[in-house]
């Protein structure tokens, strides 16, 4: 099959015509941008025919700062040399945009010399392929220019001058190494040319196009671009390091927002209930001049929720203690830091465990990447199920990543290692299963193979990609692209290594597996991104239906964790991070200031009289209830085996929050039976409680829990810390009494300590200036943006207010910080203090928001002089709760 190319794709077209409005005022006949002996008399002895800039700098400008504006992009002052920066989110088309642009400034302006020059080898045989494939699509929408292209190769320097002599439209490939030290062939004299081969280069004025130009930002890099001497550079990337000169921008929002890249999912694989036993890994170890430091991850207990944990250790101190750290977890009982090996990547703790970079502790890494491989192939079949189903001709592509190429074959002997061993045997599993009988399913032997690098001698190797020997393998996948869309190939599954950590991607590629026994060493950008292009079918077409075009990432941490990583990695590579209008600057921030003379304002004065009395709160526990209630909670604790748990969710990309997810699925994989030795749960529950033993005792004998913890006591033991302290909470809501402070008030100086500063696109203008104190309010959601213009346009509102962060109404489980102070005027004057929510609803709240609001509400009580509603979600709301009062 071939792939085919739609021209007619508006995004990408905007990107070329940006690009192309640069040399608005450059002639446009057919010689005009070229120079030789016949035009301006140059290089008449050694010439080469190569490009001319006929608009100066001034011109160059302007043109740049109309593509800005149009492009709704920061207008400059000035260049920033002629340096051009084009963000296209991957997945978008980038290689094919940048090689149409070439043929775009050849037919308009006569350029006919391009250079590109890429950070590496893998990249490199992806270009190769780009411009192989798109050779006739291309000739054929520009009128079948003379068109030549090649990669180059030191061994044959007269390629070079036959791109410098050439008149027709030539393209070169070369990648940055090549060129970026003195020592490189292309800086070195050559006789057979009579010259040095970049010498070449440098006359014909190339265009220099940078694919990935953020790994060619070191001063040799940038040095060896200047010394092609180009007419200009044009870069090409989704996360730009240096934005110089940006002309064009289609980030990640605007790339999921438009369906121009497929949807993400998450399957995330992990243990749950598993924390009986210590869990221990180690991250990094680092010698400094008086101290060595190990950082490790390990489970801790905060707020009653067991997580994985970064903690920073040494030998002295509570540093040493992971019993401290871990929130004194029975599990670690005994593991006090007594030596720790730089050299070796060791600790070793007093109860006699070493634990070493390469072998964590209490880690369940097979039985996860077992399950993870079992996902990725039900999640595989599942999409041919759903195509079949369909009608929809699309062959489907599953990727693993792994980490070290002997857990899928032996170096040496080919044999198979552990993860092609899971693979054939949960593919057999799934393949006999009645729900998947309608599928054409190969062998297993032809469905699956490995793209690995080999030495001279065809050992295996494990490389990072950018050695000599990963050369052959990026060629071989590279020019099975095509072959591998073919219904006709029954290769599926793909296992790799360094080779597709970047520069490949195949459109039909729907499921990524991680598997990794180190730290991963891929950004989730780069992971996503071999999985991000839209897929195509048998003929070639490129697919757009959204209920179709989704990527599964089958990963081994919390689809929450998955989606925080990846949104602070697009705010870091972006520079911008997400806010109310899709995304907002970094830098566009403001200070909100208070209106002059705001303390003098009468309505301030009368409603801040009334809100501004502090209170003291006691409580008064029912102990008799209190066991009651909580003995009968805790029978109802479920026995529950250690298991591995599978959640699968969608991330969505928000235009106020962030990277959401919303969860579609949850399977149970495998459970873990076992017997284990119950550790000191009077104490730990105690503890945690800060009930007495003898309640404790009582309240466990009460409810028959004894029986449940043999099986896994941690989950036990935490699922009674959580009913328990639930029941208390409520209970010690409903037994709390407010009093007021005689004589004691909050200070108006809390208004002028707050320095409220935030960004614009979360900040309202005041219109109304005499409604309130401040010239902007600052809204923390969607919800409170609506409400504070409804608050200002109403005319029952005399007044209102955002409260200072300092104003707190202390409660057992916290301060609380109303959001609201208002003056309504209906029937009667009234002074409200209100807490907007996305629901007027209170059960539909967290259960500490809801005891906090309770708290609040008497609190106000106790005041008497104001009115406490909460929570509300607009002005609607906000009257139909003082209707009920």
């Amino acid at each position: 099959m071939k792939l085919k190319f739609d021209a007619e794709q508006q995004f990408q077209l905007d990107a070329i015509e940006s690009v192309a409005d640069l040399f608005v005022g450059q002639q446009t006949t057919s010689g005009a941008g070229l120079f030789g002996e016949s035009t301006l008399g140059m290089f008449q002895n050694e010439r080469g025919i190569g490009n001319l800039l006929q608009i100066d700098e001034g011109a160059l400008l302007e043109n740049l700062r109309s593509v800005q504006e149009k492009n709704k992009l920061p207008i400059q002052s000035e260049l920033a040399g002629k340096h051009f920066s084009i963000e296209m989110e991957t997945g978008t088309g980038k290689t094919y945009v940048y090689l149409r642009t070439i043929f775009e400034l050849h037919q308009r302006f006569g350029f006919s010399k391009f250079i590109i020059v890429v950070p590496g080898k893998a990249i490199r045989e992806g270009v190769l392929n780009s411009l192989e494939i798109t050779k006739e699509h291309l000739r054929n929408l520009y009128g079948n220019p003379p068109y030549s292209f090649f990669a180059y190769n030191s061994k044959r320097p007269a390629d070079l001058r036959a791109f410098a002599t050439s008149n027709a439209l030539s393209v070169m490939l070369i990648n940055i190494e090549a060129f970026n030290t003195e020592d490189n062939i292309i800086n070195r004299a050559n006789d057979s040319i009579g010259g040095v081969p970049i010498e070449l280069v440098q006359k014909t004025h190339p265009i220099v196009i940078m694919d990935e130009p953020q790994n060619m930002e070191s001063p040799a890099a940038q040095a060896a671009i200047a010394a092609l001497n180009p007419l200009c550079t044009l870069r090409y990337s989704a996360t730009h390091r240096n934005l110089y000169n940006q002309i064009y921008r289609l980030g990640p929002v605007e790339a999921y927002d438009q369906g121009l890249v497929k949807r993400i999912e998450v399957a995330s694989v992990a243990e749950e209930g598993s924390q009986n036993d210590a869990y221990i890994k180690i991250l990094d170890v680092k010698a400094g001049k008086r101290s060595i430091v190990a950082n490790l991850e390990i489970e801790s207990n905060h707020k009653g929720e067991i997580k994985k944990t970064k903690v920073r250790c040494s030998t002295s101190g509570t540093e040493s203690d992971l019993y401290a750290l871990s929130g004194n977890l029975p599990a670690y009982d005994g593991y006090t830091l007594s030596r720790i090996d730089a050299e070796l990547g060791e600790v070793e703790f007093g109860n006699g465990v070493v634990v070493s970079r390469n072998a964590a502790v209490g880690e369940m890494k097979d039985e996860i990447m077992k399950q993870q491989v079992a996902e990725t192939v039900r999640e595989h079949f599942e999409k041919m199920l759903k195509f079949v189903r369909s009608g929809q001709d699309i062959k489907v592509l599953s990727l693993f990543f792994i980490d070290r190429v002997a857990n899928y074959r032996n170096h040496e002997t080919g044999a198979p290692g552990k993860l092609a061993l899971w693979f054939e045997e949960v593919y057999e599993e799934f393949r006999q299963l009645p729900r998947y009988s309608s599928l054409v399913l190969p062998p297993v032997s032809s469905v699956h193979d490995g793209y690995f690098s080999k030495d001279k001698k065809g050992t295996l190797k494990d490389t990072k990609g950018s050695t000599e020997e990963d050369r052959s393998t990026y060629e071989r996948i590279m020019k099975d692209k095509e072959r591998l869309l073919s219904s006709d190939e029954p290769l599926q599954f793909i296992f790799s290594h360094s080779a597709l950590k970047e520069g490949w991607d195949n459109p039909n590629v729907f499921q990524i597996c991680t598997l990794n026994e180190a730290e991963s060493y891929v950004k989730k950008r780069q992971e996503i991104g071999r999985g991000l292009r839209l897929p195509v079918n048998q003929q070639g077409d490129r697919i757009f239906d959204r209920s179709i075009n989704t990527l599964t990432v089958i990963a081994n941490e919390s689809y929450e964790t998955f989606a925080r990583s990846l949104q602070q990695e697009i705010e870091e590579e972006t520079g911008q991070v997400f806010g109310r209008e899709r995304i907002v600057d970094k830098r566009k921030r403001k200070q909100v200031s208070l209106r002059k003379h705001w303390e003098l304002d009468e309505h301030f004065i009368e409603l801040w009289s009334r809100i501004n009395k502090r209170t003291r709160y006691a409580v008064t526990l029912d102990m008799d209830l209190f066991l009651a209630k909580a003995t009968e909670a805790l029978s109802h604790i479920p026995s529950q085996e250690p298991r591995i748990r599978v959640d699968v969710a969608s991330l969505n990309f928000d235009q106020s929050k962030g990277i959401l997810t919303t969860k579609r699925s949850e399977r149970t994989g495998r459970s873990f039976g076992q017997s284990l030795p119950v550790p000191d749960v009077l104490s730990y529950i105690s503890q945690h409680t800060e009930l007495r033993t003898a309640t404790v005792v009582r309240l466990l004998k009460d409810s028959d829990i004894f029986g449940k913890l043999r099986s896994n006591p941690q989950y036990v033991m935490d699922q009674a810390v959580a009913e328990i302290k639930r029941v208390m909470q409520f209970m010690i809501i409903d037994g709390i009494k407010y009093e007021r402070i005689a004589d004691s008030e909050y200070e108006m100086q809390i208004f002028k300590d707050a320095e409220i500063e935030s960004y614009l696109t979360n900040m309202r203008k005041v219109e109304v200036v005499e409604k309130t104190i401040y010239d902007f309010v600052v809204c923390d959601s969607n919800v409170e943006m609506s409400f504070a213009e409804e608050l200002e346009a109403r005319d029952e509102i005399e007044f209102y207010m955002k409260l200072p962060s300092k104003f707190k109404i202390e409660t057992p489980l916290g301060s609380y910080n109303p959001d609201w102070a208002i003056i309504f005027r209906g029937d009667s004057k009234l002074y409200l203090v209100a807490e907007t929510k996305g629901t007027d609803r209170a059960d539909e709240l967290s259960i500490s928001e809801q005891l906090k609001i309770r708290a609040s509400e008497k609190h106000f009580t106790a005041i008497g002089e104001a009115i406490y509603l909460a929570p509300v979600r607009d002005m609607s709301g906000l009257s139909e709760r003082l209707k009920s009062l």
